[in-house]
C-alpha cells in the first residue's frame, strides 16, 4: 500500500495525469485503507473515504456514466458502511444502481447492489423498503442464473 502511496501513485499523477489508470491507483490505494479500517476505523477510515472519493471524481469526470464510476459509489458506500453513515452509505448505492441498471443492467455488481442496499435499510428500520429490494435483488439474480456463463460478467 505505501508503494503504491509513495511511487506509484505520484508517478502516475505526472506521467499520466487525470487517467482512468490513475483512478484505478487511487481505489487501490483506497481499498487497502478499507480493509485496514475494518479493524480499526478510527485510524484509516478518514483515509480510505479519501482515497476512494478521488478515484470516484477523477471517474466521474473522465468517464462520466460507466460501470467504473457506478462501482466507485459502491466502494464509497462500503466506506460509509464502516463509519456508520448509513444515509451517505444508502446514496451512493442508489446512485451506483441506477450507473448499473443503465450501463451494465443484470450482471453481478447489480445483484451485489441491490444486496447491500437491502442490509443498509434494514440497518436503517426501513425493512419494508429492505424487503422490496431483496424481492428485486432475488428477481436480478434468479435472471442472471439463467443466463449463460459467458453473459454473466
Amino acid at each position: 500500500m505505501k508503494i503504491w502511496e509513495t511511487e506509484t501513485l505520484p508517478i502516475y499523477k505526472e506521467k499520466l495525469g487525470e487517467h482512468p489508470w490513475t483512478a484505478s491507483i487511487l481505489q487501490y490505494i483506497a481499498f487497502a485503507f478499507r480493509e485496514l479500517a475494518r479493524e480499526n476505523p478510527t485510524t484509516y477510515a478518514d483515509q480510505a473515504e479519501r482515497y476512494t472519493k478521488e478515484a470516484l471524481h477523477l471517474r466521474e469526470r473522465l468517464l462520466e456514466v460507466h460501470q467504473d464510476t457506478g462501482r466507485s459509489h459502491y466502494h464509497l458506500s462500503l466506506v460509509y458502511i464502516i463509519q456508520e453513515k448509513l444515509d451517505s452509505a444508502l446514496t451512493e448505492l442508489e446512485k451506483a444502481l441506477g450507473i448499473q441498471e443503465d450501463v451494465v443492467g443484470v450482471q453481478q455488481d447489480t445483484v451485489d447492489t441491490l444486496k447491500m442496499m437491502a442490509d443498509v435499510l434494514k440497518r436503517l428500520g426501513r425493512r419494508e423498503e429492505a424487503e422490496k429490494i431483496t424481492e428485486r435483488e432475488r428477481y436480478y439474480r434468479r435472471n442472471l442464473e439463467d443466463r449463460p456463463s459467458e453473459m454473466q460478467t
